[in-house]
């Protein structure tokens, strides 16, 4: 769980737009984990880098002049993919004295605890705060042939959290300049959206204003949107008015936190009474008449909440975690010290005392509440910053991607209807695919809405719940946008542990308002076999060998039906599928046809495996003449038609002696208009007691197979009929 202390500042942490600086809280289990906190809240990026911000100024048309602008701020958490991230992050925890001390400590405590030094753990415990339980887990990692650098943070293991918020609410304010933001006088106020951040999306919040000119020009000047033309202006733009106004965010928010064996103590008695000036002011009557008066002058809240408050920090600790921990706690101790003076005037206020209420306080008796950390206490806390202005993130050319002017005079809009067809959940789950999302769907660049009017973004098909319907989504858009065509992105999951699929925004022509879901390439190879026309009389099984990239598969095809082969990837499905059939014949060796390339359909195909063996088959059928008892026979058919002639081989053996080898058949493929031959290759006859080995086979040679062909051995040759 997330500690208050030791807490890291990281200054210079390079994001998405610029730097910023964080405060690091460390896990109380997991040395190689921390929470981040951003110290300055600013916009949402986007897939592609860009901000997420989007303003539309409107005016003509015979209405009022307005806007409509819809941005997701966010507290950034560090991206440790990049390099450069890592690197500062990791210098920061490596060279923090309180971290440096508290892993030397930690691994003093373990070898104490080898050396079985009672004393020496007991006194270590106490000054690093630790319980019988966690000395036994930091005991368990600990490796003595390494030194106490072991219990520092692990560069290649580190791990970045955001803020688990419990609750919070962010607020965007417009000003008129840094003056008024200084001051917190706003010539523009948002209203307060309430959220709680979540960890899903970085504690992003997504704020939407609808304003009228004077806000609107405070926004698109103050954010830094594009220089309007004169012939183009509407009548409230001002660059000089709005030009140095500022936007700000402001996250409230409350988390957990715990800091083992400290404690808080706030004190009220009539020594925080005395701290409360009482100050003389002279006062003129009329007549230029002047009179003493005694004014209750309250003492300044925060520095006489801290005044009150001690804390009790374990002796591992610095001086800079304890005066972290005390703005921390400044507010949970402001809330204690209030319910103590209410209790004597219930509508008392520190900021503003009266004479009579400060003289009824300076008689209370001492009183005490302390707050011990062993489990987690609520933290305030409130990052703020101005937001930076878009021209400073994005190329000049790309500012009419954030910023858009409609003159209702001249550019009608135009509506537009997008019919979204889910993917059948049987269709996603036949793939291996756990859950399909939406992440991002727009038209002509903007966000689309549901008839019920809310944007949307995000839409999500878990193959765990009921199939969804189609959904239709709408919105309005000027006839001069010069991108009319449908973007949209998706994630696919998968059951099988597949890594999942962030698939590019895809773009979809213009015109084109259907968007059929289960058409899309979902990373899975999905291809079935249709081997019913294979010879399954000369065949004693049929399998195919697969290979797409490095990945290789074996299935056996089936007489009577499909066969289907499912392998999630996690990709765009754009490499080749190759695959070799291999038929086991049931007399011979077996044939293995040529290497055979797929043309994939976004990993999908169905693929109806053609007879390499002719297009019929012929049945040949031996048999004995009378005074034959027994007939050993060698035999060769070669087929014809393949280019290359192909060459079956087969032993035979017939004996009177024994009726069901009297009569076998061998079933031989053709193909219709290349005759094939026949020849018995070497034959051993017994007949009449006699065995001897013919040397004379012309007659046991067929130029053209016909179907039902009988051959008959006789003693000195064949019969063909």
């Amino acid at each position: 769980m997330l500690t208050i202390s030791p807490a890291v500042s990281v200054k210079d942490v390079p994001t998405n737009f610029g730097k910023n600086n964080y405060i690091l809280f460390p896990d109380s289990e997991n040395k190689d984990l921390y929470y981040a906190l951003a110290e300055r809240p600013t916009f949402m990026a986007e897939q592609d880098g860009k901000p997420s911000f989007n303003m539309t100024w409107y005016f003509g048309g015979g209405v009022k002049s307005g806007g409509i602008c819809t941005m997701t701020v966010a507290l950034p958490i560090p991206d440790l993919a990049q390099p450069a991230v890592r690197e500062t992050i990791a210098a920061a925890l490596t060279k923090n004295p309180a971290t440096i001390k508290i892993a030397q400590l930690v691994d003093a405590l373990c070898r104490a605890m080898d050396a079985k030094q009672n004393e020496r753990v007991d006194a270590l415990k106490l000054e690093l705060g630790y319980t019988d339980e966690t000395a036994k887990q930091k005991f368990a990692l600990f490796d003595k042939k390494r030194e106490w650098m072991q219990f520092l943070p692990a560069t290649v293991s580190l791990d970045i959290r955001p803020i688990p918020f419990k609750s919070g609410t962010v607020t965007v304010q417009g000003y008129a300049g840094k003056q008024s933001y200084i001051e917190g006088t706003p010539e523009y106020t948002s209203g307060k959206l309430e959220v709680v951040p979540s960890l899903f999306n970085s504690n992003a919040a997504v704020v939407t204003f609808n304003f009228q000119e004077v806000g609107a020009n405070l926004f698109w000047t103050g954010l830094g949107g594009p220089e309007i033309a004169a012939k183009d202006r509407p009548s409230g733009y001002d660059p000089a008015k709005g030009g140095n106004s500022v936007i700000a965010v402001r996250y409230t928010t409350e988390f957990d936190g715990l800091l083992p064996q400290a404690k808080a103590t706030v004190t009220f008695d009539q020594s925080v009474i005395a701290k409360l000036d009482v100050e003389a002011h002279v006062l003129k009557k009329s007549w230029g008449r002047t009179y003493l008066s005694l004014v209750a002058r309250g003492k300044h809240y925060e520095e006489l909440v801290q005044s009150c408050t001690d804390i009790v920090l374990p002796a591992a600790a610095t001086k800079d975690d304890k005066e972290s921990v005390q703005k921390l706690l400044t507010d949970w101790a402001g809330k204690q010290l209030e319910d103590m003076l209410k209790a004597k005037l219930p509508a008392v206020k520190l900021e503003d005392l009266t004479i009579q209420e400060a003289r009824e306080l300076s008689k209370v008796s001492k009183q005490t509440r302390t707050y011990s950390l062993t489990q987690a206490i609520s933290v305030p806390k409130n990052p703020m910053g101005q937001l930076p202005k878009i021209d400073a993130l994005v190329a000049t050319d790309k500012l009419q991607e954030h910023f858009h002017l409609v003159d209702l005079n001249r550019r009608p809009y135009f509506n537009v209807d997008v019919t979204v067809q889910p993917p059948s959940l049987n269709y996603l789950k036949h793939r291996k695919i756990d859950r399909f999302v939406v992440t991002q769907i727009s038209y002509a660049g903007e966000k689309l809405r549901t008839p019920e009017g809310n944007e949307i973004t995000v839409m999500e098909y878990n193959t765990t719940e009921d199939q969804k319907p189609g959904k239709t989504l709408n919105g309005t858009f000027s006839k001069l946008t010069p991108d009319k065509s449908l973007h949209y992105a998706y994630l696919v999951a998968y059951s099988d542990g597949t890594p999942p699929f962030r698939a590019a925004v895809t773009r979809q022509d213009s015109g084109d308002n259907y968007l059929a879901l289960s058409g899309v390439d979902l990373g899975v190879l999905s291809v079935s076999f249709d081997g019913m026309g294979l010879p399954w009389d000369l065949i004693s099984s049929a399998t195919v060998d697969l290979r797409y990239g490095d990945w290789t598969h074996r299935a056996t095809l089936k007489k009577d039906g499909k066969v289907f082969v499912v392998k999630p990837f996690g990709q765009a499905m754009t490499g080749k599928l190759t695959y070799t059939l291999t038929l086991n014949l049931a007399a011979g060796a077996p044939f293995v046809d040529d290497v055979k390339e797929v043309v994939l359909k976004k990993g999908d195909a169905a693929i109806i495996v053609l007879n390499p063996l002719g297009d019929r088959t012929h049945t040949l059928t031996f048999g004995l003449a009378g005074d034959v008892s027994l007939a050993q026979l060698r035999m060769e058919y070669t087929l014809k038609g393949l280019g290359q002639d192909r060459i079956f081989t087969r032993t035979l053996t017939l004996d009177a002696s024994k009726p069901e080898t009297t009569a076998p058949t061998w079933k031989v493929p053709v193909f219709r208009d290349a005759p094939s031959s026949f020849r018995v290759v070497k034959a051993r006859i017994t007949a009449g007691g006699r065995t001897s080995d013919l040397t004379d086979l012309s007659s046991g040679f067929i130029g053209k197979v016909e179907d039902d062909t009988l051959i008959t051995v006789e003693s000195h040759g064949f019969s063909i009929f």
